[in-house]
């Protein structure tokens, strides 16, 4: 299953540099011609990070397909209807990864939004679909992980933990 890079994904979605005086530029900030160093510095470190970034995106992008991509970025922002309808598009994939990643993706935004009987619903297909589940209580082992997960990513991003 490829689903378990979904605080990864998520982190990687919402990822941002830090920009203003801080780091380099803020160190040599005191020092006159020295900021323009730190500013380089600065530069150069954030240019590093948003690559790294970016490849991580593309890798768990090329994992879980670009439709459940979509979706659990829309998920993260709390736009259940857009990360559903990504969902139902992911799980029509003839990838069998990105199928799994568009039902896994469907059951954590019920959950997200309290319908719980209705994520577990979706547990037989999931046990059909999922290699590393053998059962119920597998899968809702796993649908918790997933979702304790995306609420600690939007609590580490300033977004809200928990949808209105």
């Amino acid at each position: 299953m490829c689903f378990p890079f979904l605080a990864p994904a998520t982190a990687l979605v919402l990822a941002f540099a830090v920009s203003g005086c801080t780091g380099k530029t803020g160190e040599y900030a005191g020092r006159g011609a020295g900021a323009i160093s730190g500013a380089s510095a600065d530069a150069q470190q954030e240019e590093t990070f948003r690559a790294a970034q970016q490849e991580k995106q593309d890798r768990i992008r090329a994992k879980i397909g670009d439709d459940a991509f979509a979706g659990l970025t829309a998920l993260a922002k709390c736009d259940h209807a857009t990360a559903l309808s990504n969902a139902a598009t992911a799980r029509k994939s003839a990838t069998p990864d990105y199928a799994l990643a568009g039902l896994w993706l469907e059951a954590i935004t019920y959950s997200d939004q309290a319908r719980e009987d209705t994520a577990r619903g979706l547990y037989p297909d999931i046990i059909a679909a999922d290699p590393k589940i053998d059962d119920t209580t597998g899968a809702e082992a796993r649908r918790r992980e997933l979702v304790e997960g995306l609420t600690r990513i939007r609590g580490e991003y300033d977004l809200p933990t928990v949808c209105a």
